[in-house]
């Protein structure tokens, strides 16, 4: 069998303290071993963060960081890549690291290994087809992105796919909920009429009004629920997805 544990079989070290700083206001001092911060707040506390001196440092979502002359890259990238810093193990974990073209991966690329691409005008006429157009210098197109794509999984990248890892995450349970919401059932009547008219009416602008007028219906007795929910014990986070803004709206008034 397999285990973690020390060469002589004892006890594993402590597990450091995490902090997750929420606000401007929350201390980065005392000692702690994990912090959790977002770009907003770390590009307002850069300062702080350089002068804890941490050795790892761990990027979520790392395409926010594809723009190089944005602000939160400028006070970040030298926090993240800079010997200066202390920073001597990097992770930049996405599912999309280049959400439109080839040219966003650069940033990235150059933050894990420098030099693999050389300058940043030579990545973009090898891979992102760029020229100097009518407006400016234009890197907006893509050109050998089967080289770039092996560049990439043999030198910086670890890719996998749901299909990989699905058999690592816990099943997904789906629950059907009934709520007490006479207006909803009214609403849904309105649909279920507009769905008798024929299946040219479906997606139609009536259609979209029945369905939203349901959505509202329900979204008072969905906040009692959910606010239900984040009073029990033990619980304090919630993901809560709607479909109309007018709904989100009513459910940000509740």
């Amino acid at each position: 069998g397999g285990g973690l544990g020390g060469g002589g079989g004892g006890a594993l070290p402590p597990l450091p303290r995490v902090q997750l700083v929420e606000s401007g206001k929350d201390s980065l001092s005392g000692g702690c071993g994990v912090v959790v911060i977002s770009y907003d707040l770390a590009v307002r506390r850069a300062a702080e963060l350089r002068a804890a001196g941490f050795g790892v440092a761990i990027a979520d979502e790392s395409h926010a960081l594809k723009e190089p002359e944005s602000q939160r890259s400028k006070a970040l990238l030298p926090l993240l890549g800079g010997i200066c810093a202390g920073v001597r193990r990097l992770v930049l974990v996405s599912g999309t690291p280049s959400p439109s073209r080839p040219a966003e991966i650069f940033t990235q690329a150059k933050l894990l290994r420098p030099g693999i691409f050389g300058r940043r005008q030579d990545f973009e006429r090898r891979y992102a087809a760029a020229h100097q157009g009518r407006f400016g210098w234009d890197a907006k197109g893509a050109s050998h992105v089967k080289e770039l794509h092996a560049v990439l999984m043999h030198a910086l990248m670890v890719r996998r796919t749901k299909a990989e890892v699905q058999s690592q995450l816990p099943p997904k349970v789906r629950e059907v909920l009934l709520i007490d919401a006479p207006e909803a059932a009214r609403a849904w009547a309105r649909v279920e009429a507009e769905r008798a008219a024929g299946p040219a009416k479906e997606h139609s602008a009536e259609m979209t009004l029945a369905y939203m007028e349901t959505g509202r219906a329900k979204a008072a007795a969905v906040a009692d629920h959910v606010a239900r929910l984040l009073a029990a014990p033990g619980r304090r986070k919630l993901l809560l997805f709607g479909h109309h803004k007018a709904v989100l709206d009513l459910w940000g008034e509740l």
